[in-house]
């Protein structure tokens, strides 16, 4: 074979992978190209963006309360009540609340709850109540029943992941009230708003005495074990007109180590 054809052969070797490389990284950046192409080519939903979490906010904090509604946008706001006031688990409460004796904390959660706010909708959540009952250990005729400071160190309500501890008075917790707005405005209600929110609890024994957990009244909390305690959270909110609506948790006390 003479050197100039030689010469030839090799040049071809030495580009034949050259040229296949190429073709292969073209390939593979016109791949990447449309991948990237068609998320931005997909449309956004609206409805999710529109959604937001607010922070607890009272309407003493909210500048927009100051703004007068127009006639305009109050012929567009429908009315919140009963229907749209929908409730949502998405955490199943603790159904035991255990008192160790030995003076450990434990934490229960009454539940953590979604609350959806349409949009354009009057629905305002003004107050709400927290309060407990108990067959075996509340008052004979109501069957309320006021849980101690004996045994409860502290109380949260968490308000999409905002933690504010629940200022508890005297000896015991028969009713608590929230008022002044503890979801959040969101006025003047031109979005749609979610609220996640869970109430939780710290039991831990105050009294302890002889290796036993000791009640307001100086004696062993022993009496409580099994015990039913139903708690009840109640809303008051306004649409139109005024409303409430109920959430009823159901557990029983557990006293031991």
């Amino acid at each position: 074979m003479e050197e100039t054809e030689i010469k030839k052969k090799l040049k071809w070797q030495f580009f034949i992978p050259v040229i296949i490389a190429v073709i292969i990284g073209g390939a593979f950046i016109y791949v990447d190209y449309i991948k990237k192409e068609k998320p931005e080519n997909i449309e956004p939903n609206n409805e999710q963006t529109d959604i937001y979490k607010p922070k607890p906010l009272p309407p003493s904090e909210n500048p927009r309360r100051a703004e007068a509604l127009t006639e305009e946008q109050l012929a567009k706001y429908g009315c919140g009540g009963p229907d749209s006031f929908r409730v949502e688990t998405i955490k199943d409460p603790d159904h035991i609340w255990l008192i160790n004796k030995m003076g450990e904390t434990t934490t229960v959660s009454l539940g953590k709850y979604k609350i959806n706010a349409p949009k354009n909708t009057i629905f305002d959540i003004q107050k709400l109540w927290l309060y407990f009952f108990s067959e075996k250990l509340g008052r004979e005729k109501d069957n309320i029943y006021a849980l101690e400071n004996s045994y409860v160190s502290r109380m949260l309500l968490v308000v999409n992941d905002y933690k504010k501890e629940i200022k508890l008075g005297g000896d015991e917790y028969m009713l608590i009230e929230l008022d002044n707005y503890p979801f959040g405005d969101i006025y003047p209600y031109d979005q749609a708003a979610v609220w996640e929110f869970e109430f939780l609890i710290d039991l831990k024994c105050k009294n302890i005495s002889k290796g036993e957990c000791l009640d307001n009244n100086g004696e062993s909390l022993e009496y409580i074990n099994g015990g039913d305690i139903r708690s009840q959270i109640r809303f008051f909110a306004l649409g139109c007109q005024y409303f409430a609506k109920d959430i009823t948790i159901e557990a029983s006390f557990k006293y031991g180590d």
